[in-house]
């Protein structure tokens, strides 16, 4: 056995720095409330996303297709006090889940600048939420509209009339997704360079999709690294 360690030795820097190599550098587990506009295939992918994470770290509040972008920035903060009040203490982060879709060029801009100037993390995709699952699998440098990502995304899975499988009837390609960390961490490379090319408003970033931020703090937590 090793000689035991003196109290004096405790606060010297040698062993300092011996105890931060046994902590490691992982971050602290943060508290995320993740409010989706969708109700289909974000919230199956990400249903199966808080079960590979550990408790606690994901809430996640879907809100239904029939708002707009505005109106659902405006609901998070309801969402929010509602859930503190049930969990009984604060989130460490909040994050509101939209995608292009058929608003107004002027809705899309707006609420992401709203949600902003609110202190939220918009993980907004242009045009899809589908575009962070075509990037799982292929580079997409040029403006790509929901059909031809659908048409991409039947042709890597295996599956055909993709449109037709964003509910219930395609949970299982939403849950293969969301546990295909090898794609994930494709994807987040070829996002994060999408994002750091586009220019101008953000209705014109297309393709774009902020998801990949969402796990630059979420896939510590699920890889275990």
């Amino acid at each position: 056995m090793g000689r035991p360690q003196k109290k004096s030795d405790r606060d010297k820097p040698w062993m300092q720095r011996s105890q931060k190599r046994r902590v490691g550098n992982r971050q602290p587990r943060v508290r995320i409330l993740l409010v989706c506009e969708d109700t289909k295939s974000s919230v199956y992918y990400f249903k199966r996303i808080q079960e590979l994470l550990p408790s606690g770290v994901v809430f996640l509040c879907p809100r239904g297709t029939g708002r707009n972008t505005q109106s659902l920035i405006n609901d998070v903060e309801n969402v929010r006090q509602r859930e503190e009040r049930v969990i009984g203490t604060r989130f460490d982060q909040v994050w509101v889940l939209f995608d292009k879709d058929s608003f107004s060029d002027a809705q899309f801009d707006n609420a992401i600048r709203s949600g902003e100037a609110k202190g939220y993390r918009v993980a907004w995709s242009n045009e899809c939420f589908e575009l962070w699952y075509l990037l799982h699998f292929q580079e997409q440098s040029s403006s790509v509209g929901r059909e031809k990502i659908y048409g991409g995304l039947e042709a890597h899975l295996g599956v055909n009339h993709y449109g037709k499988l964003k509910g219930e009837a395609g949970k299982s390609i939403h849950q293969r997704m969301a546990e295909d960390a090898e794609g994930r961490k494709h994807a987040i490379r070829r996002a994060r360079k999408l994002d750091k090319e586009a220019r101008g408003a953000f209705h014109g970033r297309n393709p774009v999709t902020k998801v990949y931020q969402l796990f630059e703090v979420l896939d510590s937590w699920i890889t275990g690294n």
